[in-house]
């Protein structure tokens, strides 16, 4: 056998390999989520009955209204749209679930297109994105206040890496757009469509120059004007994008008795925050997967800093911007959440968020990173991944079981017909913040409609 043979051999082994992690990751999600996605409402679900109550007309004031700390008037509509359109709690999982396993799919592609092969290595990709250690955002629909902006972050990653310049309009208008849609995610869309939106700006630009250099006058004149449209679009957006965080902050009204925490609280729950990029072992192994986060952060960003002149120019620019979003929102996240307590920042919900900037961290190694240092940093990271999947499976399973266990008594004692608040009494420790709030919440479900074997309050 050759030498190219050889080769050509070893990478489709590798791209097989790849491949059935990935299908071994996607049976795993889906049977999970079949088993444990439940059909009642748990923490923020319970605030949504307004809005897919069919008696209460949908309003663009119920949209903007702030939830909690959050203007989210995107997940909301979407919400909507799923719950209220299919009549069923579940549809909101359900679209997390298939958007994670599109995201994670398309973005192999897009590593394949670019490097023209896939190698072990990136089997990283869906560990990462399809692990049950995601489980609060998967359990619960109104999750996809987290699912979304993940989603815009990783159409722009996706482009990036299947793209390059020249970047035709309908390319440059799509990405101009997302960082728009990013914002009306709430404040972790803001904090990354604020930095993303400067990717769409960066096409733009080496989109002029590129075409630029066209050898005929005609084309050269037609590609120039079409990427001169680009950059205005981009840079209209940008400009729609300061106005929207202006309007965002107008009459935005701080939770009742926040303090912003001390530098050192912020830094060290922006880092936990990170860390949980490895999943539901974050806790368990710090501070030191913590600190080889860090560490890989320094490898990525040294291994783009020194492409930034090379074939990969464009995408190392675009990369970066996507390091820089993820460590914004951690830290975002660290002084919003810094005076939380000691461990706030392994709080199960951020597991998703920071999938994406280990998936980052790998492609900045794995693309940009020359020597021996970033392949032994490439291949590490993604041995954490590996390391941790059976502790974070068994995490997804123990926290899956145990909203089965609450629906389950719940369903037996509604047919022995409980009502509304000997449900809350009996339930509301695994359902709510509070007895009083979740009784009141539950009856606006029955109202609703999505309860119909619970007897009404007294």
């Amino acid at each position: 056998m050759s030498l190219a043979s050889d080769l050509r051999a070893r990478s489709r082994a590798q791209e097989l390999c790849v491949g059935i992690v990935w299908l071994v990751c996607a049976v795993i999600l889906v049977t999970w989520t079949a088993r444990f996605a439940s059909h009642l409402p748990f923490q923020d679900d319970l605030l949504m009955a307004p809005f897919v109550d069919p008696a209460r007309p949908l309003t663009w004031d119920m949209l903007w209204a702030q939830h909690n700390e959050h203007r989210i008037p995107l997940p909301k509509l979407v919400y909507v749209l799923l719950v209220g359109g299919f009549d069923d709690l579940r549809a909101g999982v359900w679209f997390t679930v298939t958007a994670l396993l599109a995201f994670s799919l398309a973005l192999l592609w897009a590593l394949r297109r670019r490097a023209g092969s896939l190698q072990l290595t990136d089997a990283l990709i869906p560990l990462a994105l399809l692990t049950t250690a995601n489980a609060e955002n998967l359990l619960n629909s109104f999750q996809v206040c987290f699912t979304l902006p993940v989603l815009g972050a990783g159409a722009l990653l996706i482009g990036s890496l299947a793209l390059r310049p020249p970047w035709k309009l309908p390319a440059l208008l799509a990405a101009a757009l997302v960082p728009l849609l990013l914002a009306l995610c709430g404040s972790m869309g803001i904090v990354q469509g604020a930095i993303l939106a400067l990717i769409p700006a960066a096409m733009a630009w080496s989109t002029l120059r590129e075409r630029g250099t066209s050898s005929h006058t005609s084309s050269r004149a037609s590609s120039r004007a079409s990427s001169r449209i680009g950059a205005w679009l981009a840079l209209t957006a940008l400009a729609a994008l300061v106005a929207y965080i202006a309007l965002y902050l107008r009459g935005f009204e701080r939770l009742p008795g926040f303090e912003a925490p001390a530098t050192s609280r912020t830094l060290e729950t922006s880092l936990q925050v990170l860390s949980t990029g490895f999943g539901a072992v974050s806790e368990t192994f710090w501070p030191w997967l913590g600190l080889f986060a860090l560490l890989a952060v320094a490898g990525a960003a040294l291994a783009l800093w020194r492409s930034r002149g090379g074939e990969h120019a464009g995408l190392s620019r675009a990369l970066a911007l996507q390091l820089a979003a993820g460590l914004a929102l951690a830290l975002a996240i660290g002084y919003g959440r810094g005076n939380d307590g000691p461990a706030a920042g392994f709080a199960n919900r951020y597991v998703g968020l920071m999938a994406p900037t280990l998936i980052v961290i790998h492609l900045a190694l794995r693309l940009c990173g020359r020597g021996l240092m970033a392949r032994v940093l490439e291949g590490t990271l993604c041995l954490a991944v590996i390391a941790g999947f059976q502790a974070n499976y068994q995490y997804g399973f123990l926290q899956g079981h145990a909203r089965w266990r609450i629906e389950q008594r719940f369903d037996k004692q509604a047919a022995e017909g409980a009502g509304v608040r000997e449900l809350a009494k009996s339930l509301w420790k695994g359902m709510y913040y509070d007895e009083a709030g979740c009784a009141e919440l539950l009856e606006q479900w029955r109202v609703a409609g999505f309860l119909p074997r619970v007897r009404a309050a007294e």
